[in-house]
């Protein structure tokens, strides 16, 4: 399986260590001082975005940093319930300021929305987004992300199916690779 497998499928599986790139995004954010903070999540959840989800927890679970508070909205995917769902982390009384946002296009949309509040990247909030695209290297300011070189997922998925043709057997060990971290103008 190319992606991330769902719990009873037993197949191989490859993908990006979602979870450990949710920790890690955790840890950037506590360094910068942001205590409040929200994993963006669409739906359908796919096993990734579980990984995600548990990563984020346990980024929170094992810092000495006091006083953090989490969120993890889900949402629909349209540009209306991002906003809404951005809007209600924002009205609280102690408002997100830590945005990690899982797809691409999702960026787009939040990292919009919060400037056209009259918000500013990373003075007044941070993003980061989960996954990487090509467009994102044209957005200003520069977005934080997490990019895996396609040509070393590509060789690892040939050699996961090189070992499955000579062993004639089709485990069920999960492979993550953990992409680089490209620091931007929007965590600061």
């Amino acid at each position: 399986v190319t992606g991330s497998r769902h719990e009873g499928v037993s197949l191989p599986s490859l993908d990006r260590d979602y979870r450990a790139i949710s920790r890690h995004a955790v840890g950037a954010f506590l360094a910068r001082g942001h205590r409040r903070l929200a994993l963006l999540n669409p739906t359908p959840v796919l096993a990734g975005d579980l990984e995600s989800e548990k990563g984020f927890n346990e980024g929170v679970q094992k810092t000495t940093a006091c006083d953090v508070n989490v969120s993890i909205i889900r949402h629909n995917g349209t540009v209306g319930d991002i906003c809404s769902k951005v809007d209600v982390l924002l009205k609280s009384s102690q408002p997100c300021t830590g945005f990690l946002v899982s797809r691409s296009q999702h960026v787009l949309t939040v990292m919009s929305y919060l400037m056209s509040r009259g918000l500013h990247f990373p003075k007044d909030v941070a993003l980061i987004s989960r996954d990487n695209d090509p467009f994102l290297a044209s957005m200003t300011p520069s977005v934080a992300r997490y990019s895996l070189n396609p040509s070393h997922f590509a060789r690892a998925i040939s050699n996961l199916v090189v070992s499955t043709v000579r062993s004639g057997v089709a485990g069920t060990k999960d492979t993550h690779m953990m992409p680089e971290f490209l620091s931007g103008q929007t965590l600061g």
